[in-house]
């Protein structure tokens, strides 16, 4: 008789191989989904920003700090346009927006709170959202 068929070892060998290949592949796959999650929540805040801006030129004058509250959203803020949905699926808890008025420039920096990942911020001029941590406490 010559079978030929493979052995326990090289069968245990090959679930192994495939065992640690899936596990780096699941751990990059993760990782690059939630990458990607962060730099949609940056280019909603750099759209808000410019929103913000746009709304602050049209109807305020610049004397002094202040907060605007996105949401839960204030009815004098209805012209700037804000979708409830954070890039992982849930409602914000929170979304505010922080003006800062220094030496005749303008600084907005945006807030978000987000149920079970905590809070972020993107500071003016930043092009990436900084965790800041799991327990969001704000002006507003």
């Amino acid at each position: 008789m010559n079978k030929k068929a493979f052995t326990l070892i090289e069968t245990l060998t090959v679930i192994v191989i495939l065992s640690i290949t899936i596990s780096i592949s699941y751990i990059t796959y993760t990782h690059l989904v939630e990458s990607s999650k962060l730099k949609i929540l940056t280019g909603t805040a750099v759209n808000l920003r410019d929103e913000i801006i746009n709304y602050l030129i049209k109807n305020r004058p610049l004397s002094s700090d202040f907060d605007i509250a996105l949401i839960p959203q204030k009815p004098i803020y209805k012209d700037i346009p804000i979708s409830n949905k954070t890039p992982w699926g849930n409602n914000y808890n929170k979304l505010y927006a922080s003006v800062i008025k220094q030496n005749s420039q303008l600084y907005i920096n945006i807030f978000f709170d987000i149920p079970n990942k905590g809070c972020y911020v993107l500071y003016d001029g930043s092009h990436q959202a900084v965790y800041l941590s799991s327990n969001c406490v704000g002006p507003i």
